[in-house]
C-alpha cells in the first residue's frame, strides 16, 4: 500500500434530502433566516406548506417562496430577488456548516 492512498480520507457523507423534509420552525429559522413568528403566519395566511406534524420541508418552502408573492420587498425598496438570494445564500452557509460537522463526527 502507498503512502499516497493511506493519506486520502474518504468524503465526509452528505445529509439525505430527508434531513431537510422535517425542520421545526426554529430549525427553519436558523435555515432561512426568517423569523419562526413569520413562518406560522405565512403557513396560516398565504398557504406556506408544512407537514402534518407541523415541521416544514425546505425544498417545499423555496418551491413555494418561488411561485409567491408573499415575503418580497415592495418594488420601491428592493428588487424582489434579492429576498431569495439573501435566503439562498444563508440556506448554504447553513449546508456548508453542517457538511463540515459531519466530517468532524467521524
Amino acid at each position: 500500500m502507498s503512502v499516497e492512498n493511506e493519506d486520502k480520507q474518504p468524503a465526509p457523507e452528505r445529509p439525505s434530502h430527508g434531513a431537510f423534509c422535517r425542520l421545526s420552525p426554529v430549525e427553519m429559522q436558523c435555515a432561512t433566516g426568517v423569523n419562526h413568528r413569520q413562518l406560522n403566519r405565512w403557513a396560516r395566511e398565504h398557504g406556506l406548506p408544512r407537514n402534518a406534524d407541523g415541521s416544514y420541508s425546505l425544498p417545499a418552502f423555496v418551491r413555494w417562496l418561488r411561485k409567491s408573492d408573499c415575503g418580497r420587498p415592495r418594488g420601491y425598496r428592493r428588487k424582489p430577488g434579492v429576498v431569495e438570494r439573501k435566503i439562498a445564500a444563508r440556506v448554504r452557509a447553513v449546508l456548508a456548516e453542517e457538511l463540515a460537522n459531519v466530517g468532524d463526527r467521524e
